[in-house]
């Protein structure tokens, strides 16, 4: 990733160690931007420690998909924004129901 700072141009790679106080900190700072996001009514974003995750709690299976394609079109614009990307095999779905009869959703991110 390339970083400009006026005229001076650098290079930065690595990453920040987890259990530095100091990681925890750039991460506050980074992340600040993705909670205010603005996001559908239905839709919650919940961080906590080095994760994030979006809760959306709607009565019917078919607003799931409508919710989250808003959700996730925000939030990778303000992703695409600040030059990170979707750890797309670090993300999971999980479906919590008190329907007594199983339900499946195909969901796409």
């Amino acid at each position: 990733m390339t970083r400009t700072k006026g005229p001076k141009e650098y290079k930065t790679t690595g990453e920040v160690p987890q259990d530095l106080v100091f990681g925890l900190l750039l991460w506050n700072i980074m992340y600040d931007g993705l909670l205010k996001v603005p996001l559908p009514t239905e839709v919650k974003l919940v961080a906590y420690a080095d994760d994030a995750a979006v809760a959306i709690v709607v009565k019917h299976l078919d607003e799931i998909n409508l919710a989250l394609d808003k959700a996730f079109e925000r939030i990778n614009q303000w992703m695409d924004t600040v030059n990170l990307q979707l750890a797309k095999h670090k993300t999971e779905a999980v479906l919590i129901t008190s329907r007594k009869k199983a339900e499946t959703i195909k969901l796409q991110v």
